[in-house]
Parts: C-alpha cells; structure tokens; sequence
C-alpha cells in the first residue's frame, strides 16, 4: 500500500512511474536484499546477526545513497567521515533491544 501511496506522486506530476519505470528497481532490491540477508547469516551468533541488520541498514544506507547519486546525495560530510569515535557494536545492540 505504501508503494502504491508513493508511487502516485511521480504520476500526478506528470512522470511515468509504472511497472516497466519500477520493476529495474524491483529487481536490484530483491538482488540486494539477497546480499543483505547472506551478510547477516554469515554471524554465527544471533547478537552478531543483531549487529550486522544494524550495520545493513543504519551505516550502509548512506553507502548506498552516495553510490547511487554521487555527492548531490546531501550526505553530511559528518557522517561519512572515518576518523574519531565510533560506537561500540554492544551498545547499538542494547539499544536495539
């Protein structure tokens, strides 16, 4: 439903958004959700698995955003830098739980 909610916009703008527009898409989703779930199968604890569907969707976001938009992706540069602290995986995990 939300798709479908979504997906309206783009039509009453005048942009075409149909099957043939959304089904590329479709498909690189499934193939990356394949990935995704292969990353979070190869822990062998159920908190590294916890921690890996944290990292898939909270760190690789933004990855994924900047590969497929470039800089325009309006990333913070905060965000992406690999310098200073970083959380500790136990802490993310508790604050998943």
């Amino acid at each position: 439903m939300a798709l479908q909610v979504i997906a309206a916009a783009p039509v009453r703008l005048g942009y075409p958004c149909g099957t043939g527009q959304l089904l590329p898409y479709g498909r690189l989703a499934a193939r990356l959700a394949v990935t995704d779930l292969d990353m979070v199968e190869e822990q062998p604890t159920p908190t590294g698995q916890i921690e890996a569907a944290v990292a898939l969707t909270v760190l690789y976001e933004p990855i994924l955003l900047i590969l497929r938009h470039g800089p325009r992706a309006g990333i913070h540069p905060a965000l992406l830098s690999l310098s200073g602290p970083r959380p500790r995986a136990d802490r993310i995990v508790s604050a998943c739980l």
